[in-house]
């Protein structure tokens, strides 16, 4: 099957004893000479809070990784925003995703290791996040924004939520990022510009999705949170978003492509997610969330909070193994 070439972090390594641990993960030693923290973030069906507190990263600066031209399957495709016709570069806002100057650099093979990084000067955070029960092992390395699970191992749980969810994120999530922009009043948002390229894996299955937290910012840990809004850009077979279908075959406004709608509830929490169909996944894409969005809101579907917590972007896995599986670049610019 044609794929796109999986593209490989040009890193300078920078080894992180990942010392097992019996008890908490929060507890593992972690010998290292990077800004990274083990950070537990119980995603989806059993996420719960955390209280590490992030810290400046020196790392090193680098040019982020462009966006995966080579070929592709199943009708995937390159969408969104515009490009200079030649370089792999697309543009939404002030997000250019393939042109961007990435700070913090490392890698692990540390269950719920974070580090704060930096693309273009705005603040992020990465997250290992090999939460579920069925998790066995991975090994991530990142660049800012730009990650690469070189490895992963481990199964779905019984409830049929993945073994991890690797990600890169901005705001008040299971984690915390330094100042990004978030969370503030969904209200006063009129745009949020977001761009990612990503390089598909050699094996194993899992998504590629966005997931946006709402809810209230003056509220502590969890108790903040009310919703959760995905964006797929790939629907593996088998597995599928929690809820039940509500439509399919959705065009979005200034949005590429065609979507399925579907709707539930994790945690008690109201979930609507936007999925590509499997076999139509993108490989970058350019856009506004706040398209989705209102998109949501004018068919009437429930997703309660006043604030935009936290937006983030990764892999939701299933099964192992899964190896070079890279999330090339992402960029967020919210006005």
């Amino acid at each position: 099957m044609s794929r796109s070439m999986p593209v490989t972090l040009s890193l300078v390594p920078l080894l992180l004893a990942a010392c097992a641990s019996d008890g908490d993960p929060l507890l593992s030693s972690l010998a290292s000479t990077s800004d990274a923290s083990s950070n537990r973030d119980d995603d989806d069906e059993t996420r719960d809070a955390t209280s590490g507190q992030p810290n400046p990263d020196d790392g090193t600066t680098g040019t982020a990784m462009g966006v995966d031209s080579g070929s592709t399957s199943g009708g995937a495709s390159i969408e969104g925003g515009s490009s200079d016709g030649g370089a792999n570069v697309m543009t939404v806002g002030a997000c250019a995703v393939g042109a961007g100057t990435q700070q913090g650099v490392g890698s692990t093979m540390e269950r719920y290791l974070s580090a704060d990084v930096t693309r273009d000067g705005r603040n992020y955070r990465m997250i290992t996040n090999g939460w579920g029960d069925g998790w066995l092992s991975h090994s991530v390395s990142w660049q800012g924004t730009a990650m690469a699970i070189e490895s992963f191992d481990g199964s779905r749980q019984p409830n049929g939520a993945p073994a991890g969810y690797p990600s890169v994120f901005c705001g008040r999530y299971s984690d915390t990022s330094l100042e990004c922009g978030l969370p503030t009043p969904l209200s006063s948002v009129t745009e949020i510009n977001t761009a990612v390229s990503w390089s598909r894996a050699d094996t194993g299955t899992y998504n590629v999705a966005y997931d946006v937290w709402l809810g209230n910012a003056n509220s502590t840990g969890f108790g903040s949170l009310e919703s959760y809004f995905m964006v797929w850009l790939q629907d593996p077979p088998v597995e599928s978003p929690a809820g039940m279908l509500q439509e399919t075959g959705v065009t979005v406004a200034n949005v590429p492509g065609v979507w399925n709608i579907i709707a539930g509830s994790v945690n008690n929490r109201p979930i609507v997610n936007y999925v590509r169909a499997q076999g139509d996944e993108v490989y970058a894409m350019a856009f506004d969330m706040m398209d989705f969005i209102r998109d949501a809101r004018a068919r009437g579907l429930n997703f309660p909070g006043n604030d935009l917590l936290a937006i983030a972007i990764g892999f939701e896995i299933w099964q192992g193994p899964v190896t070079n599986l890279t999330l090339d670049d992402f960029c967020l610019d919210i006005q």
